[in-house]
């Protein structure tokens, strides 16, 4: 929904991922929204960049992909990280990271028409940083992944895309939180689930066509 200052707000009436994917779609067409992350992409690659992979040709224009591609995926992760929540009995960690992540998206009424995605993407950033944290905790207990990609080198991407500054202290809500919610919720183990024998789980940069050194 629109205001009449040109906000965007997140849609309490519906799902959350439901919300994100109707929020994230109505920015992406922004007229701005590409043009400022083009511009945000070519400021990027003008800085000393040593983890990415010396015999890929990075573009900014492979940067923006990557990044819509990021932030698309995040109502896709929270469905699938609520399912395995459901699953293991961690429903409550999953409403309570829910709420959470909403709150974080509504906290303030969010200027998007000049920045387009690039206004949303600390918001997306701190959402798939939660998700990974708890989803991190749930494999050394039970042992297999429940989302379709690794995350780790994409959000180490952004982290320095945000700045370290500013993404170091959205690591350290994140842990915080994170450690929070596990310590209330009620203890896993293997009959919930069952192992991933295939032992896959993509990182999510390379399907995307970018190799990183971290």
């Amino acid at each position: 929904m629109v205001s009449a200052a040109g906000y965007r707000k997140l849609d309490r009436d519906r799902p959350l991922s439901s919300a994100l994917k109707i929020l994230i779609d109505q920015v992406r067409i922004e007229p701005n929204s590409q043009h400022t992350l083009l511009l945000y992409a070519h400021r990027f690659t003008l800085q000393p960049q040593p983890f990415f992979d010396p015999s890929d040709a990075i573009t900014e224009q492979n940067l923006v992909q990557l990044i819509l591609q990021y932030v698309q995926y995040l109502p896709t992760h929270l469905d699938e990280f609520n399912a395995y929540c459901q699953r293991c009995h961690w429903q409550m960690v999953a409403d309570q990271s829910n709420r959470i992540i909403a709150s974080f998206f509504e906290r303030s009424e969010i200027i998007l028409l000049q920045t387009g995605i690039i206004g949303l993407l600390d918001k997306v950033y701190f959402s798939h940083r939660l998700i990974e944290e708890l989803h991190d905790h749930m494999m050394c207990n039970l042992g297999t992944p429940a989302t379709s990609w690794n995350m780790t080198a994409a959000n180490l991407l952004v982290h320095q895309w945000l700045g370290n500054d500013y993404a170091a202290k959205l690591d350290g809500t994140v842990i915080e939180l994170a450690h929070k919610l596990t310590a209330q919720a009620p203890q896993l183990n293997n009959d919930h689930t069952q192992k991933n024998q295939a032992n896959a789980w993509p990182c999510f940069c390379a399907h995307h066509g970018l190799k990183l050194n971290f």
